[in-house]
């Protein structure tokens, strides 16, 4: 039996530290545990940006493309794990040291494989979500798995943090397994032999339907087109995939492109089994296709270099496009752009390691949008200020977490200058901006409702440039100070005196923040929902509690180590 631990990642969806640091990111998974079996926040951990369902009723939040999916999955973020040595494997250990229960699918990655085949494999999942983790302890989460029948050094880890209350920590990952498959062992074999079951994931329902002309349609004839319609817009789209290839009448009703599961395409819960064939088989299916999120495709195979994306994403009707984690190629992107010239909604964040900056360079020809994502990208000062010069009609933009932008003052400038109706900016991390580009926003984006300043480390308050941001923008619904060490009573008084409908506050890291600060806070924003207090050191966790016992529909959060 071979036990390892992760010797390096891959690709992953998000992480809370910054790319340049050790802490919080997503490459404290390497090696063995070195906070377990201790509990709480550890610097030294790996640690996603998201948690908690405040994320998903934020401002900027972008509304699902379906809600079938989610019936069965209801990921958020993602972590490929290497391993040194390819095994059978029989078991994965993971420590979980703070705010446990947010992993709710591993698969395992068939390197053997060929582009066109199944490459991954779904070793263990909780559909529809997962159960909240009331335990506030250490642990090892060993999850009974399905081993697959291939030796593999590479899996990958899916979370669904809206059920943790906190931010989840990992530790480590240890994979156990076998040099080689032993037939004299009954418990392996009749697990590899049991994986021919009927499920969610076989490769075929996503596949162009076969020949179905020389079954009976049955009774099915008889029902009216409208009602049929009505029926199969409930399903989710894995099971019109298969419902296709049952007879002619489903094959042309499932290929109706005017169902809501071809309009608005979400192929990210599927994107471990897609493949060139499969993206083929949507083609004549998306003649009126107005979303299409292809977030964490193509990663470990060709399938985006399929002539059938750019026959789809070129139909007009096409107005928002999620490629979130795609392994796109400059030159693929710079192909796909100016076929989407209708795009009103555009996500390609975390894609740092695939798109250079002059590729990104050619998003600002799309002048229609209204929502961007370039979290951590290559984007730099020069393509960001120039995007925003021509997307004026921008009200939704993350530019967060964009090491080569190296003076975020300038493009708030032009962003504030050219975007009016800009209604949420999520600057995370943006270490160059200051006083002067909080001012920029004071002066010109009246209408913010989210703002999104955390560890940008270089903004000083004692200027007063928050407190003027605060009495202009006073519509603001979600304001994150993450880490901003200059925060003071005379910001959380401006903040209860302006902003009455915030609804989510972020004072992590905020030394001088003291209890009277807070009440007249949460007495003065009555909507508020959520409030971080984490290492606030003026906060005890004796005003945590009564806090909490005062305000009840607020989640107030105080990180610890233990």
């Amino acid at each position: 039996m071979l036990r390892q631990y992760v010797s390096s990642v891959g690709n992953f969806s998000s992480q809370y530290g910054a790319n340049t640091s050790t802490s919080y990111v997503i490459a404290n998974i390497i090696g063995e545990p070195s906070s377990y079996p201790s509990y709480g926040d550890f610097i030294q951990s790996c640690v996603l940006r998201t948690y908690g369902k405040w994320w998903k009723s934020a401002p900027e939040a972008l509304q699902p493309l379906d809600n079938l999916s989610q019936r069965y999955f209801s990921c958020d973020d993602f972590i490929e794990m290497h391993f040194d040595r390819k095994t059978y494997i029989t078991g994965i250990n993971i420590y979980e040291t703070y705010n446990p229960g947010a992993i709710v699918r591993i698969l395992a990655f068939d390197e053997s494989a060929s582009n066109s085949s199944h490459q991954w494999f779904v070793v263990w999942e909780i559909k529809g979500g997962c159960p909240p983790v009331t335990e506030q302890s250490a642990r090892i989460f060993s999850p009974l798995i399905k081993p697959p029948p291939f030796p593999t050094r590479v899996i990958c880890i899916e979370f669904n943090s809206s059920n943790v209350a906190y931010y989840t920590e990992l530790d480590a990952v240890e994979l156990v397994g076998k040099w080689d498959v032993n037939v004299d062992d009954i418990s392996l074999a009749q697990c590899i032999e049991g994986l021919n079951i009927d499920s969610d994931y076989e490769k075929e329902m996503l596949l162009t339907p076969q020949d179905s002309s020389s079954f009976d349609n049955g009774c099915f004839d008889l029902l009216p087109g409208e009602v049929i319609f009505n029926i199969l817009s409930y399903l989710p789209l894995n099971d019109i995939c298969k419902l296709a290839q049952v007879s002619t009448l489903f094959y042309r009703h499932c290929y109706n492109p005017l169902l809501p599961q071809h309009q608005h395409l979400n192929l990210q819960p599927y994107w471990f089994i897609l493949t060139k064939s499969s993206l083929d088989g949507f083609v004549t299916k998306c003649k009126r296709i107005r979303s299409l999120r292809l977030s964490w495709c193509g990663t470990h195979n060709d399938m985006l270099s399929s002539q059938s994306l750019l026959q789809i994403v070129q139909v007009p009707t096409l107005c928002r496009l999620d490629l979130s984690c795609c392994a796109l190629t400059d030159e693929l992107f710079k192909s796909l752009i100016p076929l989407c010239q209708n795009l009103t909604e555009l996500d390609v964040s975390s894609t740092l390691k695939y798109l250079s900056c002059s590729s990104l360079q050619v998003i600002a020809i799309l002048s229609k949008l209204v929502r961007l994502n370039l979290y951590n990208t290559a984007v730099d000062t020069t393509c960001a200020m120039s995007i925003v010069q021509m997307c004026q009609r921008l009200q939704h933009l993350n530019l967060g977490a964009c090491f080569y932008i190296h003076d975020y003052n300038q493009v708030i400038d032009k962003a504030s200058s050219n975007c009016p109706s800009i209604k949420s900016l999520d600057l995370w991390r943006a270490k160059s901006l200051t006083s002067t580009g909080i001012n920029y926003l004071a002066q010109r984006s009246k209408h913010l409702l989210a703002l999104d300043l955390g560890w940008c480390s270089n903004i000083d308050s004692q200027d007063g440039c928050l407190i003027e941001l605060l009495k202009c923008c006073n519509a603001l619904r979600k304001l994150y100070l993450t880490a901003n060490r200059s925060i003071s009573e005379k910001e959380l008084m401006a903040i209860a005196k302006h902003c009455p409908d915030l609804e989510q506050l972020d004072l992590l890291g905020n030394s001088s923040v003291t209890l009277a600060g807070v009440q007249r806070v949460l007495g003065c924003c009555r909507n508020m929902v959520f409030l971080d207090l984490s290492f606030c050191g003026k906060i005890t966790d004796e005003h945590i509690y009564h806090l909490s016992m005062q305000y009840p529909k607020c989640s107030i959060k105080n990180s610890h180590t233990q």
